[in-house]
């Protein structure tokens, strides 16, 4: 019975460790995500006020905001190669967005680069928005299926 009670116990703090990674992981990607729009106000606000090359705004861009979008100190110009990076927590869609915004910063004019800037973010905070509406749901699911499960093992363990 001891052994019973002992797994039991075992597989209620699995679950609760898998929603709590769960929600971690969900978490770390609005973060990211609001990294990202972060930056590209931030390189915005620098062209269309002092109309700066975009090595140099990337030089003057805070390591918080850097580190926010999972750029190290000194990765400035890996924002130019994002297409190679796997530890990207941002789905299609958002990826999409970034993507045609790194490929696409530094090719124009600076109306151009300032409409691009904006657009990028319109349609981050658009993507935003959604996902943080999302997030209580993602939790709720997080852990009523993790829970469900749990319990559905201790039933046919017993």
């Amino acid at each position: 019975m001891i052994y019973k009670i002992i797994g039991a116990s075992l597989l209620l703090i699995c679950a609760a460790c898998t929603s709590c990674a769960v929600i971690i992981s969900e978490k770390k990607h609005i973060e990211q995500l609001l990294g990202f729009i972060s930056l590209i106000g931030f390189i915005e606000s620098q062209i269309s006020n002092f109309n700066l090359p975009i090595p140099e705004i990337l030089k003057k861009t805070d390591r918080k905001i850097l580190s926010d979008c999972g750029l190290g100190a000194g990765e400035e110009d890996s924002l130019f190669s994002l297409h190679e990076r796997k530890d990207l927590l941002l789905d299609e869609k958002e990826k999409k967005v970034v993507f045609e915004f790194a490929d696409s910063l530094g090719r124009s004019y600076r109306d151009g680069q300032i409409a691009l800037c904006r657009a990028s973010l319109s349609e981050l905070e658009k993507l935003s928005r959604e996902r943080k509406e999302d997030y209580p749901k993602k939790i709720r699911l997080a852990l009523t299926l993790s829970f469900c499960a749990a319990f559905a093992l201790i039933i046919f363990m017993l």
